[in-house]
């Protein structure tokens, strides 16, 4: 009698211990969501524009993750990010007195570095020829560069969280 308990706990245990072992596999994979917001156009040199986009970039895992470039899709060519921070945009606070607190949005840079179950947001910018891409475009293609090994490309629908990989 005892020999069969022991045997049915001997086995439940081992099922519990591989359920566990799974479920920390799982939760360790590179998986991350990524929002982009508006974007707008600033001009930077006579031929040249920099779009600043709108971001939020969500680690779904219980490791680190940096995200090391992103890439952008305009026309045929993926162009890195703008390699300086521009103004993205600015907040003026004033009375009839005058100005009394202003607040200035830079666009963000690489790596964005993510704690486990972290999140970063912003705004990044990319140089693009003017007058490429519309001002009413939904569907944005983009290259994902991460410190574990993966490339993501995908096209991201404006305003909508997207899960990757």
């Amino acid at each position: 009698m005892w020999e069969i308990i022991t045997g049915i706990l001997g086995i439940l245990g081992f099922v519990i211990s591989l359920i566990n072992f799974i479920i920390i596999i799982h939760s360790r994979y590179l998986k991350f969501t990524v929002f982009f917001g508006n974007y707008g156009f600033t001009a930077v040199t006579s031929d040249k524009d920099a779009m600043v986009i709108e971001f939020r970039i969500d680690n779904n895992s219980e490791l680190p993750l940096s995200i090391t470039r992103i890439q952008f899709k305009s026309g045929k060519n993926f162009s890195d990010t703008y390699p300086m921070p521009l103004k993205a945009g600015e907040i003026t606070y004033s009375t009839m007195l005058g100005v009394y607190h202003r607040s200035i949005s830079e666009t963000t840079l690489p790596p964005i570095n993510l704690a486990p179950l972290g999140s970063a947001g912003g705004y990044l910018a990319f140089p693009i020829h003017r007058g490429i891409l519309p001002t009413d475009e939904k569907y944005l293609t983009f290259r994902i560069y991460t410190n574990r090994g993966k490339v993501i490309q995908r096209t991201f629908v404006q305003h909508v969280d997207t899960q990757c990989p």
